[in-house]
């Protein structure tokens, strides 16, 4: 699968193991599933701080903004 832009942010729920990464810019989350069979599952939790100011100024009509939002995110998988 081929994007024609790159996201700030991808959810990708799955049964493979939780996990969280920065790819090319692009803030990756595999929070596992909610619950399972028998089990508690898992959830991610982002908390995502605001850009500098200078940065959202710089913003112009037609250009390309890097958002920088993986640096500015923490990221946790929490268990249930």
């Amino acid at each position: 699968m081929q994007l024609p832009v790159t996201p700030d942010v991808l959810l990708l729920p799955s049964k493979l193991s939780a996990f969280v990464a920065d790819v090319d810019g692009c803030l990756a989350v595999g929070p596992g599933r909610l619950c399972k069979a028998t089990a508690a599952g898992s959830y991610a939790r982002l908390e995502i701080a605001p850009p500098s100011a200078p940065a959202a100024d710089s913003a112009t009509a037609g250009a390309t903004v890097l958002h920088g939002v993986p640096s500015r995110t923490r990221a946790r998988v929490m268990r249930i």
